[in-house]
């Protein structure tokens, strides 16, 4: 065949993450003429793939008609952080021999003819990546200096455009698209000498020495620390920053002789220094410390312990003659801080808004006497009390006087608990909590003695314990119940009749009450008649009577004798005396057990004997006449 195409490459192709087989249109005569190259696209990076052990070859069956194939990477698809070119290496060679009168066929001088178009089209891929001159800039000898010549020296163009070799001491621009690699030499020996950069003739910057000895200069040509700044070449102290073995070498000036910053750190520190001694520091972890290479907080300061005793003082400097001015922290003794104003100052406050001499409030006042006032400080403490805590902004309305706010996981904050004048006369100690899991406990010591349970629980109030019995009770009593403990003890307050408990209806109507005198209790239910309607007297109470069912029994709680009533039974005859419905029970799966109320058993009893009276009398009646006619 003929080569009709000058393309001898495929590619490069970019790799996908997805693609493994690439082709080629140009012809080869056996897999090995290929030549696959890789380049890694971050660095450019060059790798020539193996056959057979990096990928396999797929020819065409007729490289005259139909030249090229595939190739697929053995590792599977390219990655996206390479790219891909294939072409030949068709070694230069000519294998075909022609004798004399011997026979061949056409072909055989047709793949020869083929063979050194191939090796042409080699050469081109090559040459055209090669520097070259133009053919407009006329004869040129391109050929290097020699290399003897051009040995350490740096390759420059003269003024027709050849190739030379100089010193280099004066160079033009240097642009590159990625890294610029400068390298100082002895012919490829490892002798460490200096990258120096110059501005005409003056030297501006130097990297002396070479790997963990190397420093930078600049401004000077013998750089002390690692970084060596120095304005005036000429002076005794450089400036900079640097290491020497594990210690930081710090900032430094000198100018008339006095050092007015010098020193050297340990290596995890940052930090001032005068008369090489550390004064304050800044750890890796953003503390500072002042007089204290270890802060334990984010600013610590720690005293020599002067004599005065005072570790930190803030003086107005305006007014430094006045000794009320000042601000100071002070070391009472070996344990004991004090954070205040001098003695003679008449209060100690704190401010809010403040910016200026007259703008903002003051919050908080500690008087010379010792009392602290919250809130409206503008008014006179009351000596005789430690504590005044004002609400001042919100005057004789209901606002919190006292808030505890706590914070949940998310930071957010929450107010817990208040104390809160709550109305004109009214004063309020409030659990603001209204979770289930909320409540307001009573200690004495270390004792909880009672507790109210939170709204959303129902707000019932437990004594001696920390529950409610059940949902049902409002106020919920334990006590251990000894011959000489009662479990609700109430006095009268007067000699005559008082009413212990009341009992009102939803209305605010008393429907009860219990009621005690200097000797004796009494229960009562509402009876009054100004209470009832329909008033009929009872009938039937003797037939009533009958079906009750009284009954001893043996109590299960504590094997205790019994008798009277089982309450079911008793609700069959008289429902009233009854309260509860039978075999109920609670949230919990306890029994809520019926009731009875004796007492609303009294009427039938009542009305029962009357009945019976009638029945007497008119029997006693009959016997009388009976024993007259005898």
């Amino acid at each position: 065949m003929t080569i009709s195409s000058e393309v001898r490459t495929a590619g490069p192709f970019t790799g996908t993450g997805a693609l493994s087989t690439y082709s080629f249109a140009f012809k080869v005569f056996q897999a090995s003429d290929l030549l696959v190259v890789r380049q890694l696209i971050s660095t450019g990076a060059q790798t020539t793939l193996a056959l057979t052990t990096d990928y396999t070859v797929s020819l065409n069956a007729d490289q005259d008609s139909s030249p090229g194939g595939s190739i697929t990477l053995v590792a599977g698809a390219l990655a996206t952080t390479y790219t891909l070119l294939i072409t030949s290496d068709v070694g230069n060679l000519q294998p075909t021999s022609l004798t004399n009168q011997g026979g061949f066929y056409p072909e055989v001088i047709n793949d020869s003819l083929d063979r050194a178009t191939i090796q042409i089209q080699q050469v081109a891929v090559k040459s055209g990546r090669e520097v070259s001159a133009p053919l407009i800039d006329g004869t040129i000898d391109m050929t290097l200096p020699s290399a003897a010549n051009r040995a350490s020296k740096f390759l420059y163009f003269g003024a027709s455009g050849e190739p030379m070799a100089a010193a280099g001491t004066n160079t033009g621009n240097n642009t590159s698209p990625g890294n610029l690699t400068l390298t100082a030499n002895n012919a490829g020996s490892n002798v460490a000498r200096d990258v120096i950069f110059y501005d005409n003739t003056t030297e501006t910057m130097r990297i002396l020495g070479s790997g963990a000895t190397s420093k930078v200069g600049i401004g000077t040509a013998s750089p002390v620390y690692k970084l060596t700044l120095n304005s005036s070449p000429s002076a005794s102290t450089p400036q900079g920053v640097g290491t020497d073995g594990n210690v930081v070498q710090t900032f430094s000036y000198q100018t008339s002789g006095n050092v007015a910053y010098s020193g050297t750190l340990s290596n995890h520190l940052y930090g001032l220094i005068t008369n090489n001694v550390g004064r304050l520091f800044i750890t890796t972890n953003g503390d500072v410390g002042i007089g204290t290479s270890a802060p334990p907080a984010k600013l610590s300061v720690a005293s020599v312990n002067p004599a005065n005793g005072i570790s930190t003082l803030v003086t107005n400097t305006a007014t430094s003659g006045h000794t009320g001015s000042q601000l100071q922290f002070t070391q009472n003794t070996i344990d004991d801080w004090a954070i205040g104003q001098p003695a003679g100052v008449s209060a100690f406050s704190f401010w809010s808004g403040r910016n200026t001499a007259s703008a903002g409030s003051e919050r908080m006042r500690i008087e010379s006497g010792g009392n602290l006032i919250l809130g409206n400080v503008t008014a006179a403490g009351n000596t005789s009390r430690a504590l005044d805590i004002y609400n001042y902004a919100n005057g004789a309305s209901a606002s919190s006087q006292i808030r505890l706010i706590t914070h949940n996981a998310a930071g957010n904050p929450s107010s817990i608990g208040q104390l809160t004048k709550y109305q004109t006369g009214a004063f309020a100690i409030q659990n603001t909590e209204t979770s289930a899991a909320g409540y307001m406990a009573f200690f004495v010591g270390n004792t909880e003695y009672m507790r109210f349970l939170s709204e959303a629980s129902g707000g019932q109030l437990c004594i001696n314990r920390t529950d409610k019995l059940n949902s049902l009770h409002r106020v919920n009593i334990s006590y251990t119940g000894t011959t000489s403990e009662y479990g609700i003890g109430l006095r009268a307050n007067t000699a005559g009749t008082s009413t212990a408990i009341n009992f009102e209806n939803i209305s605010g109507t008393q429907v009860g009450a219990i009621t005690v005198t200097a000797s004796a209790t009494a229960y009562a239910t509402s009876s009054d008649y100004r209470l009832k309607t329909n008033v009929v007297a009872m009938t039937g109470a003797l037939n009533k009577v009958d079906a009750l069912n009284p009954c001893k029994y043996t109590w299960i709680a504590d094997a205790s004798d019994g008798e009277g009533f089982i309450a079911h039974e008793l609700e069959s005859v008289i429902p009233h005396a009854v309260t509860g419905t039978k075999d109920d029970v609670d949230e919990h799966g306890n029994i809520r057990p019926q009731g009875v109320d004796y007492s609303r058993v009294v009427p039938t009893l009542t009305a029962a004997i009357k009945e019976l009276k009638v029945i007497v009398e008119a029997q006693a009646a009959r016997i009388a006449a009976l024993e007259a006619r005898a």
